[in-house]
């Protein structure tokens, strides 16, 4: 639906430590001292052992492997060209990409008091 917007500052989230993840009825959220990333559409998850990707959070039955990240830095963060892609990348072999719907909201970010909805 939204773009990431241009403003929009790739090193705050640079760094940030996941401490929490918390499942709703439709969306995941994924919570770091700055703020948190919440999740309502599709992404993908990939490490040497998982390459998976989930379009449908409903009904949340399992964690989507998203347990993995749990104690992770977020050591680079990723804009594609079309600013529709959120990669967070944690080392080497762990990566999260979160990945826009052209028609619905699929994403959320709250950092250091700004919102944006995606």
């Amino acid at each position: 639906m939204n773009k990431i917007p241009e403003d929009f500052k790739i090193a705050s989230l640079e760094g940030e430590l996941i401490s929490q993840i918390a499942y709703g009825i439709n969306y995941i959220s994924i919570f770091f001292d700055k703020g948190f990333i919440q999740i309502e559409g599709r992404f993908k998850l990939i490490n040497r052992n998982i390459h998976a990707e989930y379009d449908e959070l409903y009904p949340v039955n399992h964690d989507f492997g998203l347990l993995l990240l749990l104690e992770k830095k977020i050591s680079k963060v990723i804009i594609n060209k079309d600013r529709d892609r959120l990669a967070l990348l944690f080392n080497m072999d762990l990566s999260l990409e979160i990945i826009s719907d052209k028609e619905y909201e699929s994403f959320r970010i709250s950092i250091s008091g700004n919102e944006y909805i995606i």
